[in-house]
């Protein structure tokens, strides 16, 4: 059990999530805006702070936090903010100083993702808008707004995505968790590259079908079935479908690009269809009703494989798969004389239950 090629065994109840590129909720650090051009002294601008005192910072984004007295509460929190890896990076400004009076911005929506370069704001500031938002909120805070790249709405009471409709120059769009049923408002958005709709109660893909830029899909809990629109999103590399309706995974099989695929809980009986995904680093499949996973057996990349809670006996196979680094077969029919072969075969992380746990321990009594 020593020799380098021991199996670490990580004898956990608790799995750690899936993707790696949400973590904790998004909190930019705040960035002074530089100091505006002094007026002509025949036109002193009243409200603009002195060119030597440094413009207040944007506020982080918090959770959603409790409502005002008669507002009605939105949804239970089932997903924080994501974080996207993906994204080039996060960055924090006023708008241009040469359409807009400079003043505090604590939106939560726009403090997070202002850029001098991307973000044109010619009407009144914008403040206070929590991540409870209403509908009546946004809308207002959106009134004036032009040429923006990076919207996060997440948590917010949005339920009808026509107020994003002239927006269609948004490439990155974080909804989870709001109220909205239907994308057909965002259907010309071909410059979308990521989005995040987990929680909502979307069940139409194909307004987002011509979205082929589209990196990210992050589409967990909702009532998605039919992945026939992302047939063609062949630049997708992130794709989260846990927690739906999902059982054919044909539209997806020639997706060559995607490198992180999560199906936990669906009703996904087969993998064959994922055979041809050599990009694949991290595929998840816990609680669906997969028994064989040969087919996965030619994806070389593949570091990390989540197998828990599946009908799967026979994991023989899996010692043939050399890339491994993280493997979860907690709750499956496994035997511990196979577990101890793979133990020995493999060195990678593998992550068990108490009830392999309890077998182990009794065979040594």
């Amino acid at each position: 059990m020593s020799t380098p090629h021991t199996l670490a065994l990580v004898l956990a109840l608790a799995s750690s999530p899936l993707l790696a590129c949400a973590p904790a909720a998004i909190a930019p650090t705040a960035a002074a805006a530089s100091s505006p051009e002094p007026a002509p002294a025949s036109e002193p601008p009243a409200s603009e702070p002195p060119a030597s005192e440094p413009a207040a910072a944007p506020q982080a984004i918090a959770a959603r936090g409790p409502q005002a007295a008669g507002e009605a509460q939105p949804a239970a929190l089932r997903n924080p903010p994501v974080n996207f890896a993906l994204v080039p990076e996060f960055r924090v400004a006023t708008a241009r100083e040469d359409r807009y009076t400079r003043e505090r911005i604590d939106a939560p929506l726009v403090a997070a993702h202002v850029d001098v370069e991307r973000f044109d704001l010619d009407g009144p500031s914008i403040t206070k808008l929590g991540r409870g938002a209403s509908q009546a909120d946004i809308a207002l805070a959106l009134e004036e707004v032009s040429g923006l790249r990076k919207l996060d709405l997440g948590g917010s009471q949005l339920t009808d995505l026509e107020l994003l409709a002239k927006l269609d120059a948004v490439e990155t769009l974080v909804l989870w968790d709001t109220y909205i049923v239907e994308l057909e408002p965002i259907a010309g958005f071909d410059a979308l590259e990521h989005l995040d709709i987990r929680g909502t109660g979307v069940s139409d893909l194909e307004p987002i079908a011509g979205a082929t830029r589209m990196r990210m899909l992050l589409a967990s809990e909702t009532n998605i079935r039919d992945l026939e629109p992302l047939r063609a999103l062949s630049q997708l590399e992130v794709l989260d479908l846990a927690d739906t309706s999902v059982r054919d995974l044909r539209p997806i099989a020639k997706l060559r690009k995607l490198n992180t695929l999560r199906l936990d809980n669906t009703q996904v009986r087969s993998v064959r269809q994922l055979a041809k995904l050599g990009g694949l680093v991290e595929l998840s499949l816990d609680g669906t009703r997969v028994s064989d996973i040969r087919p996965l057996l030619g994806l070389e990349r593949l570091e990390v494989l989540r197998l828990a809670d599946t009908p799967l006996e026979d994991i023989e196979p899996l010692a043939k798969m050399q890339g491994l680094q993280t493997l979860d077969l907690r709750g499956t029919a496994a035997s511990s004389e196979q577990i101890s072969a793979l133990e020995l075969a493999m060195p990678y992380t593998l992550i068990l239950d108490d009830a392999w746990k309890r077998e182990a321990a009794a065979q040594e009594q």
